[in-house]
């Protein structure tokens, strides 16, 4: 997946929140409300860092809650910020 600016990455991430929100999953939600909206960041790399984290332990601890699209959402993402990751690094 490409995104072709951090607002795409922020309306991704929100459509994300809604999925979880209507899995039943409101803590992991806020949390991920609050990186999005509510916290600075000193880089993109960092902001990136955090949100991957979140949603890794919100998968690993809601994974029978959330549905297969939040499942598939959230498996997406991660593979997007490791790709990031893995060019940022060449």
């Amino acid at each position: 997946m490409n995104f072709s600016s951090p607002e795409s990455i922020t309306q991704y991430l929100d459509g994300l929140v809604q999925c979880i929100r209507d899995c039943g999953v409101s803590e992991a939600d806020g949390e991920l409300h609050h990186l999005l909206h509510d916290s600075a960041w000193t880089t993109s790399s960092e902001w990136l860092g955090e949100i991957k984290l979140l949603l890794a332990r919100v998968r690993r601890t809601n994974q029978e809650s959330l549905s297969s699209a939040a499942l598939e959402k959230i498996d997406t993402f991660m593979a997007f910020v490791d790709e990031a990751w893995n060019n940022a690094n060449r």
